[in-house]
């Protein structure tokens, strides 16, 4: 792995006059660089600061265990926490404006062996989420897409692990949705972004309103589009599916490994094969991988190890533009700047409906879906690195040899 933020030696600059100026630039530096999350932990002599960008976790600061201390209690005022309570979990939020954006920071800490850990989330409120087209999609699969949100009916999943990408695929779904003119509805954990024109619901589990219960009071709001932040148990997938087949549009998350891993983990959730083959419109299996920075991007050859590692030949890759970035002020010098996503698009056709209700196995769902043309994930990955957009490198590590 890249060592990345690390080689720059100035970074961040905390050794300010006070903890507002401290925090001021500790928070402005991360919009900057674009992270995601800053993470403040405590270590025997003192405390580490790390900004997680493009998915990696890179050292910006390491600073005294007073000046530490001083960083996180000003935040916890900030986020209207209980700035002497140390032993205890907490969560909060605040916001932060810079001259161009305005974020929401999620604030949650929690106790550890050297003292008080804390995590920032950054959200930028007001976000343009991305469309369908340029989240990283083929043109095939932004049609097939696109007819998924055309459906009146039915549940569309998306899968992956956590940090995959999912809700952000989802959020652009429903971008397209005309909101004037239907109810959206939402349940998720936590609020992500706001959606204009959508009723958004987060859950609280402190006063028992989880994903069931929000979801049986979304139904009794007349919603005609829903999304479940994510299906995580058996009466939620029931509730779910109910309402995909008595005439809503639902979409949810669920963790599977490819998208076909979709009707598998429905029927483990106890869900019979007649609901899932009536009520699933479809399923998208997502990763993210770095993009080259095209900054400091130089052409490399094919060599066998990466052939081997895609599952082709040498000589396939000939024609390739393939490239890796060399590392430079603008990303940080770690060769990529920014994540697109590689995806596999799972349609339920009459075919798939019938192997469903007739219990197919994964394989033989996978097989077919093959047959009729899904692009696999590992597919979408190789014509990222064909077309000169990440590296071999980077599908290897998303989704394995």
């Amino acid at each position: 792995m890249a060592t990345g933020l690390r080689a720059q030696q100035a970074l961040i600059n905390l050794k300010a006059d006070s903890a507002v100026e401290m925090v001021a630039t500790l928070v402005q530096r991360a919009v900057e660089t674009r992270a995601t999350d800053i993470h403040l932990e405590p270590r025997r002599n003192g405390y580490q600061i790390r900004y997680r960008v493009d998915g990696f976790l890179y050292i910006v600061a390491e600073i005294d265990e007073n000046m530490g201390r001083e960083i996180v209690s000003r935040i916890k005022i900030l986020a209207d926490m209980d700035i002497t309570e140390r032993r205890l979990p907490q969560d909060g939020h605040f916001r932060f404006s810079t001259p161009t954006a305005e974020y929401d920071m999620r604030i949650a800490t929690v106790p550890t062996h050297f003292g008080e850990r804390m995590e920032i989330r950054l959200a930028e409120g007001g976000k343009v989420f991305s469309s369908v087209e340029d989240l990283g999609m083929s043109e095939a699969d932004v049609e097939i897409v696109n007819s998924f949100v055309a459906n009146p009916h039915g549940i569309v999943l998306a899968t992956g692990p956590v940090g995959s990408g999912k809700t952000s695929t989802l959020y652009s779904c429903i971008s397209r949705i005309d909101r004037d003119s239907v109810n959206v509805m939402t349940i998720e954990d936590p609020i992500e972004y706001i959606i204009p024109g959508a009723n958004q619901i987060e859950v609280n589990y402190r006063v028992d309103f989880d994903f069931v219960n929000g979801l049986r009071a979304i139904l009794r709001q007349d919603p005609n589009v829903i999304l479940v932040g994510e299906i995580r148990d058996e009466e939620t997938a029931r509730i779910a599916i109910r309402a995909g087949m008595t005439g809503m549009l639902v979409f949810s998350t669920l963790h599977a490994n490819h998208a076909v891993g979709a009707v598998t983990t429905l029927f483990n959730f106890n869900i019979s094969r007649f609901l899932i083959a009536n009520a699933l419109v479809g399923a998208m299996a997502q990763r993210l991988v770095r993009k080259v920075c095209p900054e400091c991007q130089a052409s490399v050859k094919p060599n066998d190890a990466a052939a081997r590692a895609l599952g082709v030949k040498k000589e396939q890759m000939k024609n390739w533009n393939m490239v890796r970035g060399e590392g430079c002020e603008e990303c940080f010098f770690t060769g990529y700047r920014g994540r697109t996503g590689i995806f596999e698009i799972f349609q339920v056709t009459p075919e798939i409906r019938t192997l469903i209700m007739n219990g197919a196995t994964e394989a033989e769902l996978q097989a077919e879906t093959q047959a009729q043309g899904m692009t696999s994930l590992r597919k979408s990955g190789m014509e990222k690195v064909k077309s000169g957009m990440t590296t071999v490198e980077e599908v290897v590590r998303v989704l394995g040899q």
